[in-house]
C-alpha cells in the first residue's frame, strides 16, 4: 500500500485491516510439516505479578533501543508505574487481568511460546526459532519491504514484543527500520501449548501464501493495544512509535495523571489528605454517566473511525463525548458515507467491509466490539445499562478465582443466574415458568442464553451477542444468524421453533422452506450453512447446555464433516467440540495439514461412532435412518448446496 502524506495511514490500514480480518490476511498460510513438528511443550503460562528487578532490566533493555517502540511520558500520560504508589491493590487487580499483559516488550517472563530451537515449514518455506540468553529470535523468509539483501532468502530477527498472553500469542520482530515491527506468521496458542500459523486464528476465506505484516503493529495495534500509542509514521512501512504504556493501562479508562500525580505527591508532602475519586484531575468511569462510562470501552470495543481525516485517536480522553473524535460505525449509509470521506483508497470495497463486519441487520459478527451490540439494546438506549453493569475492571472479591475473573471480568455474582437482569426486571414476571417455559433449574431459564445468545465469532469461540434481544425465527432467516432457542435445540427444526414461539408469546409463524420444517438447524447450519453459521454451530456442539438440550448422540457425523472443512478455524472448533463428547475425549486428531488427513480422521471418526450404541428419538430429521446410519444422498445434497460466501471476520 502506498504511502500518503495527505492522509494519515493508519486511518486506511483501519479500514483495509477491518475488511480483511489481518491486512494481507487473505492468503492462507498451511504447514507442510505434520502437527507434532508445531505441537512442542512450551514454558507454562507466567503467574502475572510485580515486575522482578531482572525483568524491570530486560524491558529497559529492550525499550531503550532505537529499533523498538519506545515508551515514553507524553501528553500528561505518566505509565502506571505512577499509579501503584497510593493505588497498590487497584494496579494488582490490573496486574491479574489480561488487559495489562494485551502488549508486552519479549522477555524470559513474557514469552510463552517454545523458542528452544524448533523448526516449522508453512507453504515451503522454513522458519527458525531459537534464544539466546535472554533474546528470543527468529529465521524467516527474506522480502523487499525489508531493504535487506535481496540475494539472501532468509533473514534473522529478533522478536522484541508480544501480542496477547491469554488465549494467543503473536510475536513481532525488529527490522531494524527505525521502530518498524513485522509479524512472525506463526504464534503461539495458549491453552493447547502449541504453534499455529497466524493465518488459522482468524475465519479467513482460505487461499494460499503468508505476509509479515510489516508496520501493522506501528499503524494498527497500537490503538487498542497500547496506552496513547502513536504511529509515527517516516515513510512507507517505517514508523518511530511510541507508548505511553505497553498494554491497556490505567490512564487508557481514567485519562492522563500527570498533574493528578504531582498535585497527590505535593499534597502528601505538605501533610495534606489525598484527593478522592472525585477529583477533576482523573476520571472515575464509574461515576459518569451510563452512556460516557461505556463509551470509554468503546474507544476499543467497537468499530469505529476518526470524524475527520485530522484528528488521531489518541486525541480522544476518557469521559470525553466520543463522538466529537470518532465515528461510531453502524451499518448504514451515515458509516458508509463517512468511510468513504475518510478513506477513499477503500471507497470500492465499503459494502464489502461492512459486510464482514455485521449481519444483514447490523448486528456484529465478531467478538471485541461489544459496544455496538450494547449501543443498540434497549437496555442501554431507554434504560441506563452501561458496560460497568456486568463487568469490572478490578476485582473486589477473594472468593472468585482470579484466573475465572480475569477471563472475563464480570462482577460478582453475574457468572450464573439472573442478578444482572433482576436489578431491573421483575423476577416475579419474567423469571418464571410462565415467561421461560423452561425449569428454573435449567440453562434455558438463564436469561442471557436466550437474550445474549453465542451469534458473535472470536478466538476460535462463539461469543454471546452483547445486544439484548428477543429470539425470532423470522429475523433468523433473514439474516442467517443463528437464534438462540436452536443454538441450544440444535436437534430441532426452526418450525418447531416458530410454532413455539407463536404459542408462548403470539409470534406470526413465517413461511419457510421445505428443509427448515424437516430438517433439524444444527444439520442444516453444520452442512448447508455458510462459513460463520458452520462455525458457530461447531462449537455449539461443544457446549454443554446444548449437548443436554439436543442429547448428543448424533453429532459426531457432523463434527465429523466439519474436520473437513475448508477453513482451518472450523476444522479446529469442531475437534474440540468433538473432545467434549465422553467417546471422543481421547481420539488424536489434528486442524493442520493437507486435505487428504483430515478426510481420514472424519472417516474414522464415523467408523467409531456407527460402532457405538446410541439412542436417537425422531431421527429422520437429523438425517438418521432406521439402522442408525447417515442418510447419505441427503448429506451430499446439502452439502452440494453449500453458502460458499467468503468470510473475513476482523477480530
Amino acid at each position: 500500500m502506498a504511502s500518503d502524506s495527505s492522509k494519515p495511514v493508519w486511518i486506511i490500514a483501519t479500514v483495509l485491516a477491518l475488511g480483511a480480518a489481518f491486512v494481507g490476511l487473505r492468503k492462507e498460510q498451511r504447514l507442510d510439516l505434520p502437527p507434532p513438528a508445531l505441537a512442542r511443550t512450551s514454558p507454562a503460562e507466567p503467574k502475572r505479578v510485580q515486575p522482578s528487578a531482572t525483568q524491570d532490566r530486560q524491558e529497559s533493555d529492550l525499550s531503550n533501543r532505537d529499533d523498538v517502540p519506545k515508551r515514553v511520558a507524553s501528553d500528561n500520560y505518566v505509565s502506571s508505574s505512577e499509579c501503584i504508589e497510593c493505588h497498590p491493590a487497584n494496579h494488582s487487580t490490573w496486574s491479574d487481568s489480561y488487559h495489562s499483559t494485551m502488549t508486552q516488550l519479549a522477555t524470559p517472563e513474557t514469552v510463552l511460546g517454545d523458542f528452544n530451537d524448533l523448526e516449522a515449514s508453512l507453504e515451503g518455506y522454513k522458519f527458525r526459532l531459537w534464544r539466546e540468553k535472554d533474546e528470543f529470535w527468529a529465521e524467516i523468509p527474506n522480502f523487499p519491504e525489508l531493504g535487506k539483501d535481496p540475494d539472501q532468502p532468509s533473514v534473522k530477527l529478533q522478536v522484541v514484543m508480544t501480542t496477547g498472553s491469554h488465549h494467543n500469542q503473536i510475536y513481532w520482530m525488529a527490522t531494524g527500520k527505525s521502530r518498524t515491527l513485522c509479524q512472525l506468521p506463526i504464534a503461539h496458542r495458549v491453552a493447547e501449548n502449541r504453534w499455529v500459523p497466524v493465518k488459522s486464528l482468524f475465519l479467513t476465506a482460505p487461499s494460499h501464501g503468508f505476509e509479515h505484516q510489516i508496520g501493522r503493529w506501528n499503524n494498527r495495534c497500537t490503538q487498542c493495544h497500547t496506552t496513547n500509542g502513536k504511529p509515527n509514521e517516516l515513510a512507507e512501512h517505517t514508523y518511530d512509535t511510541t507508548v505511553s504504556d505497553f498494554g491497556i493501562s490505567c490512564e487508557a479508562c481514567h485519562g492522563p495523571a500527570k498533574e493528578h500525580v504531582a498535585d497527590q505527591r505535593r499534597r502528601k508532602r505538605e501533610g495534606l489528605p489525598p484527593l478522592r475519586s472525585d477529583s477533576d484531575q482523573v476520571v472515575n468511569p464509574a461515576k459518569l454517566s451510563h452512556v460516557r462510562g461505556s463509551e470509554i470501552c468503546a474507544r476499543c470495543h467497537s468499530y469505529n473511525l476518526p470524524v475527520e481525516l485530522d484528528i488521531p485517536p489518541t486525541d480522544f480522553r476518557p469521559g470525553d463525548e466520543f463522538a466529537k473524535t470518532h465515528h461510531y460505525w453502524r451499518n448504514t449509509e451515515e458509516s458508509k458515507t463517512h468511510m468513504r470521506r475518510v478513506a477513499p483508497e477503500s471507497a470500492n470495497r465499503v459494502e464489502e467491509i461492512l459486510n464482514d463486519l455485521f449481519w444483514p441487520d447490523g448486528e456484529s459478527r465478531t467478538a471485541g466490539r461489544e459496544f455496538n451490540g450494547l449501543a443498540e439494546s434497549a437496555c442501554f438506549t431507554k434504560g441506563k445499562m452501561s458496560c460497568m453493569s456486568c463487568h469490572q475492571l478490578h476485582q473486589r472479591s477473594d472468593d472468585e478465582d482470579v484466573k475465572d475473573w480475569a477471563n472475563d471480568q464480570l462482577r460478582e455474582g453475574l457468572r450464573n443466574g439472573n442478578h444482572g437482569c433482576l436489578k431491573c426486571h421483575d423476577a416475579g414476571k419474567f423469571e418464571q415458568i410462565a415467561h421461560t417455559h423452561h425449569p428454573t433449574d435449567s440453562s434455558g431459564s438463564v436469561c442471557y442464553n436466550c437474550h445474549m445468545p453465542h451469534t458473535t465469532y472470536g478466538l476460535f469461540s462463539a461469543i454471546r451477542s452483547h445486544k439484548i434481544s428477543i429470539p425470532n425465527v423470522k429475523v433468523n432467516l433473514e439474516t442467517k444468524r443463528p437464534n438462540a432457542c436452536n443454538l441450544c435445540h440444535l436437534d430441532q427444526t426452526l418450525e418447531w421453533t416458530a410454532t413455539h414461539m407463536n404459542e408462548w408469546y403470539g409470534q406470526p409463524v413465517p413461511e419457510m422452506e421445505t428443509d427448515h420444517r424437516k430438517i433439524a438447524s444444527g444439520a442444516l447450519w453444520s452442512l448447508r450453512g455458510d462459513a460463520l453459521q458452520r462455525a458457530l454451530t461447531a462449537w455449539s456442539m461443544g457446549w454443554a447446555p446444548a449437548q443436554q438440550a439436543a442429547d448428543s448422540d448424533w453429532m459426531a457425523p457432523y463434527l465429523a464433516q466439519l474436520m473437513q472443512d475448508p477453513y482451518d478455524a472450523i476444522r479446529f472448533i469442531s475437534r474440540k467440540s468433538l473432545h467434549s463428547l465422553n467417546e471422543f475425549k481421547t481420539f488424536q486428531t489434528d486442524f493442520l495439514g493437507p486435505p487428504e488427513w483430515h478426510k481420514a480422521d472424519a472417516e474414522r471418526v464415523l467408523q467409531a461412532w456407527l460402532r457405538q450404541p446410541k439412542e436417537l428419538s425422531d431421527s429422520a430429521r437429523l438425517l438418521i435412518d432406521s439402522n442408525g446410519n447417515p442418510i447419505e444422498s441427503e448429506f451430499k445434497r446439502l452439502l452440494d448446496a453449500r453458502d460458499h460466501t467468503l468470510f473475513n471476520l476482523p477480530e
